[in-house]
């Protein structure tokens, strides 16, 4: 599996906080975001597509 990339892994986690997502959960969401840039890179799927999402 990818590492994600730090200015995304920074940018996705001010997310977190602005949406008010507990930080007991921040780690499933990080997961989550992990196996989404993964399967983009398998498939060749350019991960800036929302419909992707």
């Amino acid at each position: 599996m990818i590492n994600i990339p730090r200015d995304i892994l920074t940018r996705f986690q001010a997310m977190l906080v602005k949406r008010v997502v507990p930080t007991a959960q921040h780690s499933y969401y990080k997961k989550w975001l992990r196996f989404y840039l993964d399967f983009c890179f398998k498939y060749e799927m350019k991960d800036s597509n929302k419909e992707s999402l």
